[in-house]
């Protein structure tokens, strides 16, 4: 589901509003004096020489995703790259991007080989925020944050096309707490709780046009459907490693399910997620 460049949910700096152009006013991560340059994905649904310890238990886990990120003079992403890695299913291509007033234009070609790219235009706000993107449109508040996204949606069971979708996300001292994404057209409600360790910053924002991004470390992410938690829930729990000057190095994210007593826990997978991290 792409409603954004990519979705993520990083740091951002607080933005000043005016009368001025969308060059005047930066993507809210413009301004960090610390950039996200490299990720690498792993998880142990893929085949990779590497065991790190889960609570006691060796898991082998394997790549599955190559990322590199570059920023122009402004500390604005200019390029993102989605590397090729053997055994992937994953899309591998370049996007560059182009700051215009009220504009910005991304330039997406497909790797390997791929020698043409296509534009996608994206509309910014005063804010330099994506207003819209195909039929994605979205809002934000006074703070930058984004706060809500409609869309039009598919019924999965008489396929019929619906125009109601709605995702709303609560933001409660700096950082999102809730998100609820609404699809009358087939009864569905999903909710998920972020929570944080407010002791220490997240990591660099990446996709400072996406709107502004909670400012703590997520340490959980706990989704149910529904009104409540009846029908069970999900539940990923991130841990962090952090190199000698506390810059995120590795974050383990751990995927539980839960009946709906909280009991009979089980683990649906394990993702790894690499950075590298410079600072000026």
């Amino acid at each position: 589901m792409n409603r954004f460049i990519q979705f993520t949910i990083p740091t951002a700096l607080l933005l000043f509003f005016g009368s001025c152009s969308v060059q005047d006013h930066l993507p809210p991560d413009s301004t960090q004096r610390c950039k996200v340059v490299e990720e690498v994905l792993q998880s142990n649904n893929s085949f990779g020489p590497e065991s790190i310890d889960i609570d006691g238990n060796k898991v082998n886990i394997g790549v599955y995703g190559h990322y590199f990120y570059e920023y122009d003079d402004q500390g604005r992403i200019s390029k993102f790259t989605s590397a090729p890695v053997e055994n992937s299913l994953i899309n591998f291509y370049t996007d560059r991007y182009e700051y215009l007033p009220n504009q910005l234009n991304k330039y997406r070609t497909f790797l390997p080989g791929g020698t043409s790219e296509f534009k996608i235009p994206l509309p910014l706000n005063e804010q330099g925020t994506i207003i819209s993107n195909n039929d994605y449109k979205h809002e934000y508040n006074t703070e930058g944050f984004l706060v809500k996204t409609t869309y039009p949606y598919q019924s999965l069971s008489d396929w019929r096309m619906y125009d109601d979708g709605v995702d709303e996300y609560t933001v409660e001292n700096g950082n999102i707490v809730k998100l609820k994404i609404t699809r009358p057209g087939y009864d569905f409600i999903e909710t998920t709780l972020y929570e944080y360790d407010l002791s220490k910053p997240n990591l660099p924002s990446r996709f400072g046009a996406n709107g502004k991004a909670s400012k703590n470390l997520l340490i959980r992410e706990t989704t149910y459907w529904g009104i409540d938690k009846s029908k069970g829930y999900r539940e990923f729990e991130s841990r962090y490693l952090f190199d000698g000057n506390g810059q995120v190095t590795r974050q383990i994210i751990l995927d539980y399910s839960y009946n709906e007593k909280g009991e009979n826990r089980s683990r649906n997978s394990i993702r790894v997620i690499d950075y590298s991290i410079t600072c000026k």
